[in-house]
């Protein structure tokens, strides 16, 4: 049955059920009836058990005795989802299923988890292993993202219904072959002999002809073979270069150069012969990708065993394995008669398997099959459904002899409303137009479905027009203060006004009635915002977003602090926010205080001044809820502990008496709830929770928030796939100028019909495409459009009573233009042409539309929130005076004496946006952070900070002499050092252990004694005074050196490490500035073969790197960090400003060798290598631009906007990566967990 909306289907579905067990003599739970949620399941037990109340009042004696035993039995009927009837199923035959009765079933989160785990076990397994395409893959995209490719294969082929090995047929079988490209090859002979032997009449035109000869007389030679993957960049480069002679496509030529141009000539790689050769190579690394992922299937079925669990893709999948076997058919042929399927079009290809298998297997008495579903409104394509796999089940049903009955009639609607979405989709659900005739066979695969016209059968109720088209353009005058606002602003602000009139006057509808429905909710904070201050009650019903709640985000932040004592910024948050709910001066005054840690602060705040007596109090009560859930904090369950905290600070109090108070309410409850789930699953320590609720959105989880009283009058906010199967008076489709594109950064598609496919790494540190992926992107194109479609109409079949679409252009004029969102499609389909005037459009005899411009340029305002006292408001001359705290920060006095350190020209250079968290903002710096961790969440074993480790090493350079013990000057160095440090290491000197730390500094102190660097020190004159300023034309080496430097923005001060002065055998003076580097690179050391010396590298002008080996040993498998050389170039330019400045000081400092030869070595003692900068570098004038030009940045701005994001490795240690989404974006996307080593 095609059920349109509004059709009534669970209605069908109960009548359908009444009539077997009216007609049929079986039992109930000879009945399946298998919904799409558990809320629908529910649902229908309630309308059955209705149904079967209304029965028994009118049956006679006999009959009722048969009505009471069916709903005695009621609750044992099969009602369930596909899921749970599968679950069934498995533990009905855990032998012959092979699994534990008493299976596990791992949510999304763990599901994720494990086989993230399994990927990244198998992927180096296999690099391990040499097999060369995933080794490449891994170069050429990176290890994290190959991973997560790997894991969204493996889960998006699983919920298609593809086993790995179908995928690998499909996969081997729709790419091109050799045999496909010898055709291309002779086709561009053809074309090319046919096209030099045409006659040139111009002299420009016969050299070119000449020049093309040459070329393809050298290009022919490498096209003729197939190129392998060492050689693959020589071939793209080749191609580029042969297209560089291409002539203009005029006459006599224009033909052959239009068909070279398909050939060869195209652009990026787009000719028949290059799309070929690179499918070929597309085609061997799917088919790798695909026997990874058999050996990860076959890896998380053997953890899965172990611990007795499935997933929910291996509930239908071992199902399905299930119903191969006859004698389990043959039971449940016996046992289950009939099947009801409802919203049969959101299912995938092994649910339409397990159906078959269930009712219509060969050897079984066919059962009675009954679905239900509407191919217009399949939405759910990124969970796996396939609209198609209606259609085929519609056709198996048909060849079985079953029937197809529409059922168009809509009970929901006015007529108008009906009227109106016949019209509109009608015009909107055709072809478009770069669909070519060859792929209209092909159009039920891609997802496309004719509209079918709905029939009104509810009565008109409201005179008037009921569908509205809101439209506001964007100002464009530069003094409008509007011209800058954000589209979805505007767009917030026209409803909000057009919400305010409609729950006004003497028809007014209640707030309650209104829904917003939603693509996407990522920026469903502005509407808020917007409907906060035009007092309009709302409610919103998330599903990433839940983390992010303020009420949420409040308690893991408690949670972070009692994991982890010293993480400042969450202890921060929790005294800030309502459950201790201190003043910005409070927490100022503790954060001043002469003691180091803000806990310690807060216990001894008695002893702080410029506190009141009323934040005193607070901070008491704070002290002791803090320090009582410290002390609990490794006894008491996760629940307990944020139940504890949230009773004793009121704080479920002060959140209920926010504007969406109920919402707050709903979501610490659910938080609760997630607690003690989670908590269940085995024993956990707190920071695994926190990991937890991360990573759970990380993933891409679902999780809603909590439930709240629907009965409660509020606009209700929410995505279209959570409205689907509700039905609401008035809907609002808002945000419709959001862009309809589809993805353009996937690197791999994969297509249920046509197997896998992707792009290929070129050798170049690209990836280009081959025609199998230029086909299946055009493909998934326009499913994603035809998707898009059917989601605009199930979000218009909501309304009952009234449709607002709302969205926001430019200007008028570009609404015809184009076709990439909802707003353009539903103008273009209405033919609204060029209308701009405001009113009602009679679009045919029985539809109309209310066209409203600008609404958001009325000149009344929105209606003010509740009254409340705004004298001070009022009297303020500013809004930052009257909130004085949130003025912005202005940039530094230009007639103020600046000192910079070179440490802070390198963060500047690193990262202006971490310079800015540092030196504008002054949030607490790199020991105030607490890089290391108390006892109770350890670093590596030594817990030694970078700056700790640093300078132990660099006393040890300075100090030893050779006649000294390695270990015994290491051990000396150290125990120097934190000596002078005890004071600021204050409590955690006792946290840090020794020995360790010796052991972790040993390698690195003799790495130092290994080097070129040591035996030039060593060779060099000792001078007695070590920091006294070295004399004119006197050869020696300093060390710790001292200087400050004035520049006309101020003056720069910083320490060299080692200062080392001689001549050379001319007489000419040299200097060698000396910095020792501590940090790890992280490289791959198969990439360096074993050299009896450390290698040197030199840093010429360009940024290259020269290695000088003594041999080079055969290529490695690739692993997922980069060569040495990648490596140390990066590590490099981090320090290049440093070495600049070290330069423009030596220069500065010392006019007695101001002609000298300056050389800049960086040592990075892991892994011991040298690394000069190049000569043009550290020129005078180049060093005193760099170093002014970075002077200049820093100090002339304190606009955040100006500080932009620098991404890159080092963000995984920035202090500042909390506060820094950017930097935590780039770290989830291109740094996997084993990266950390």
């Amino acid at each position: 049955m095609t059920a349109g909306p509004g059709s009534g289907k669970t209605t069908v579905l109960v009548e359908r059920y009444i009539h077997i067990l009216r007609e049929q003599s079986l039992s109930i739970d000879q009945i399946v009836a298998i919904t799409f949620t558990n809320r629908a399941a529910n649902e229908m037990h309630e309308r059955l058990r209705s149904e079967l109340n209304q029965m028994l009042r009118i049956a006679n004696e006999e009959e009722r005795r048969r009505w009471l035993n069916y709903k005695r039995t009621l609750d044992g009927a099969v009602i369930t989802t596909i899921h749970g009837f599968c679950a069934r199923m498995l533990r009905e035959f855990p032998i012959e299923a092979r699994v534990d009765p008493q299976f596990l079933l791992l949510d999304e989160h763990r599901a994720a988890m494990l086989l993230e785990l399994i990927v990244e076990e198998v992927l180096s397994e296999f690099i391990s292993n040499g097999h060369v395409e995933i080794s490449r893959l891994t170069l050429g995209v990176g290890r994290s993202r190959l991973a997560a490719a790997l894991a969204q294969l493996y889960r998006e082929a699983r919920g298609q219904g593809l086993s790995l090995e179908d995928l690998a047929l499909a996969t081997a079988r729709v790419h091109a072959t050799e045999e496909d490209h010898v055709r291309a090859l002779e086709e561009l002979d053809r074309i090319m002999t046919e096209f030099l032997g045409i006659r040139r009449t111009t002299k420009a035109a016969m050299t070119n002809q000449a020049e093309v000869l040459a070329a393809w007389t050298e290009a022919r030679k490498l096209l003729r073979q197939i190129p392998g993957h060492e050689s693959l960049a020589d071939y793209c480069r080749l191609v580029e270069n042969f297209r560089a002679h291409r002539p203009q496509a005029r006459a006599p030529v224009a033909d052959h150069v239009k068909s070279l141009d398909s050939l060869i000539w195209g652009k990026e790689l787009q000719g028949r012969v290059p799309q070929v050769c690179l499918d070929l190579f597309a085609r061997q690394y799917a088919l790798e990708m695909v026997n990874l992922l058999l050996r990860v299937d076959q890896r998380l079925n053997e953890e899965k065993q172990k611990i007795s669990a499935l997933d929910f893709d291996d509930l239908e999948l071992r199902t399905l394995s299930l119903l191969e076997r006859p004698e389990v058919i043959a039971r449940t042929s016996e046992r289950y008669r009939f099947f009801l399927v409802d919203e049969f079009q959101d299912t995938n290809a092994v649910q339409r398997v397990l159906l078959e298998r269930l009712a219509l297997a060969k050897g079984r008495r066919p059962a009675n099959v009954f679905i239900v579903g509407d191919r217009k409104q399949s939405i759910y394509g990124f969970r796996g459904a396939d609209v198609d796999v209606f259609r085929e089940m519609t056709a198996t049903l048909l060849a079985a002899g079953g029937e197809e009955r529409p059922l168009q009639l809509n009970f929901r609607s006015q007529p108008p409303l009906i009227a109106f979405f016949n019209h509109l989709f009608a015009r909107l659900f055709q072809v478009p137009l770069d669909v070519p005739a060859s792929e209209y066979k092909n159009l039920d695969q891609l997802g496309y479905v004719k509209h079918e016209k709905s029939e009104p059968k509810r009565e008109l109720r409201d005179e008037g027009t009921l569908v509205e088209l809101l439209v506001t353009t964007k100002p464009s005058l530069e003094d409008d203060p509007r011209a800058e606002q954000d589209s979805r602003v505007l767009d917030a602000q026209q409803l909000a006004r057009r919400i305010l009139a409609l729950t006004q006057g003497p028809n007014a509808v209640k707030y309650g009635d209104i829904a917003l429905l939603f693509r996407a909710m990522t920026q469903v904070s502005i509407y808020e915002s917007v409907f906060r201050r035009a007092n309009i009650p709302y409610q919103t019903v998330l599903g990433r977003g839940f983390y992010e709640r303020e009420e949420i985000t409040d308690l893991i932040q408690l949670l972070r602090f009692l994991d982890n004592k010293t993480d400042e910024i969450a202890l921060a948050a929790v005294l800030r926010s309502p459950l201790c709910g201190l003043s910005d001066n409070a927490l100022l005054a503790l954060r001043s205080s002469g003691t180091r840690q803000l806990y310690t602060a807060l216990r001894h705040h008695a002893e702080i001044e410029f506190i009141s007596d009323e934040e005193h109090e607070l901070l008491d009560r704070a002290a002791k809820l803090i320090g009582e859930l410290v002390d609990r904090r490794h006894h008491y369950p996760i629940q307990d502990l944020l139940r504890y905290a949230v009773h004793e600070s009121e704080y479920m109090t002060v959140v209920a008496a926010n504007f969406d108070g109920a919402q707050r309410l709903a979501n610490v409850e659910r938080l609760f709830t997630l607690a003690a789930r989670f908590e269940s699953s085995g024993t956990h320590l707190i920071r695994d929770f926190v990991r937890y609720v991360e990573e759970f959105e990380a993933i891409g989880s679902r999780e809603s928030e909590g439930q709240i009283d629907q009965a409660s009058d509020a606009v209700r906010l929410m995505t279209i796939h959570q409205a689907k199967g509700l039905e609401f008076p008035v809907v609002i489709i808002p945000d419709l100028q959001r862009l309809s594109r589809v993805a353009t950064d996937n690197w791999f598609l994969l297509d249920r019909h046509n197997g896998l496919t992707l792009k290929v790494p070129d050798g170049r540190g690209n990836l280009v495409a081959g025609c199998t992926f230029t086909s299946f992107e055009q493909r998934h194109a326009w499913r994603e459009q035809f998707e898009s479609m059917r989601l605009l109409y199930v979000a218009a079949s909501r309304a009952e009573d009234r449709l607002i679409l709302s969205g926001v252009t430019e200007e008028i004029a570009t609404l015809g233009t184009k076709n990439d969102s909802w707003l353009k499609w539903i103008w273009q389909s209405l033919e609204l042409g060029d209308r701009s005037q405001s009113g009602v459009v009679q679009l045919d005899h029985d539809v109309e539309l209310q066209l409203t411009l600008n609404l958001a340029d009325e000149p009344t305002d929105l209606e003010a929130p509740v009254e409340v006292s705004q004298t001070n408001l009022h009297s303020a001359d500013s809004l930052t005076e009257a909130f004085p705290l949130i003025r912005p920060l202005g940039p530094l006095s230009s007639i103020a004496i600046h000192r910079f350190s070179v440490t802070q020209l390198i963060n500047y250079q690193r990262c202006p946006r971490q310079y800015y968290f540092d030196r504008v903002l002054q949030l607490p710096s790199a020991d105030q952070m607490a890089i290391w961790n108390n006892a109770e969440a350890p670093e590596p074993p030594a817990n030694l900070t970078a700056t700790l480790k640093g300078s132990v090493i660099h006393r040890f350079c300075e100090r030893y002499t050779p006649d000294q013990n390695v270990e015994e000057c290491l051990r000396q160095s150290f125990d120097e050092v934190v000596r002078l440090r005890q004071a600021q290491l204050s409590d955690r000197f006792i946290e840090i252990d020794h020995e360790a730390a010796i052991r972790a500094l040993l390698p690195l102190a003799r790495n130092y004694l290994a080097s070129d660097v040591f035996r030039r020190v060593e060779a060099a004159p000792k001078i007695p005074e070590q920091n006294s300023p070295p004399p004119a034309g006197q050869d020696g080496l300093w060390s710790e050196v001292s200087f400050r430097l004035r520049r006309p923005l101020g003056v720069l001060f910083g320490i060299i490490d080692k200062l080392l002065i001689t001549h050379s055998a001319a007489g000419d003076p040299e200097i060698e500035i000396i910095d020792f580097k501590t940090n790890r690179i992280a490289y791959d050391k198969s990439d360096v073969p074993h050299a009896p010396e450390p290698p040197r590298i030199r840093t010429p002008k360009g940024g290259q790197f020269a290695f000088d080996f003594e041999d080079e040993g055969p290529p490695e498998p690739i692993n997922r960090h980069p060569s040495l050389e990648d490596a140390l170039k990066i590590a490099a330019e981090d320090y290049q400003l440093q070495m600049q400045s070290y330069a423009l000081a030596v220069r500065e400092l010392l006019p007695a060798l101001a002609g000298a030869k300056v050389l800049v070595t960086l040592h990075f003692l892991d892994p011991n290598v040298e690394v000069h900068l190049a000569d043009e570098l550290l020129e005078p004038v180049v060093c005193e631009q760099a170093v002014d030009e970075g002077m200049q940045r820093s100090i002339f701005s304190a606009d955040p906007r100006l500080f932009p994001v620098n991404t890159a490795p080092h963000c995984r240690m920035c202090n500042f990566l909390r506060v820094c989404e950017a930097g935590k974006e780039w770290v989830r996307l291109n740094w996997s967990t084993d990266d950390a080593d």
